[in-house]
């Protein structure tokens, strides 16, 4: 592909693809400036968990929350297949923070839903490990 079919491309891939996360642990977005003091104090004693979506500039934005992360998976994966469309051609991506069984557990409730051209599991790493800290998933399609 020359330059500007790879662009064009790339830009097409970005605009179909849809990126769904939940932490286990909100410090990181208290860090941000993402969720104030209090409502992380308070959200952390009630097990609340924010379940995120991000728009197709970078922008995080909250979907929901629910009490404990299995139900906030549960949640999450809701707004996801709410949202697929036209997923045989897609690649399924699931990132995790230390918790495998989680992503794969994940995995096998997507694929029960829809099909799709590829499916992986990756650790997280680098600055993605910051942001997800132990327990975050990411799924990206």
């Amino acid at each position: 592909m020359g330059f500007e079919e790879v662009i064009a491309a790339v830009t097409a891939s970005i605009r179909e693809r849809n990126v769904y996360f939940v932490l286990e642990s909100l410090d990181i977005l208290r860090k941000s400036g993402r969720l104030s003091g209090i409502k992380s104090i308070v959200a952390s004693a009630l097990n609340i968990k924010p379940v995120m979506g991000a728009t197709r500039e970078g922008t995080i934005f909250q979907l929901g929350q629910a009490r404990g992360i299995n139900r906030a998976l549960q949640k999450m994966i809701g707004h996801i297949v709410a949202d697929a469309k036209h997923t045989e051609g897609k690649t399924l991506a699931i990132a995790h923070c230390n918790c495998k069984q989680r992503a794969l557990d994940v995995q096998k409730i997507l694929l029960e839903h829809f099909n799709v051209k590829n499916s992986i599991i990756v650790d997280t790493s680098g600055v993605s490990t910051m942001y997800a800290s132990d327990g975050g998933i990411i799924v990206a399609m």
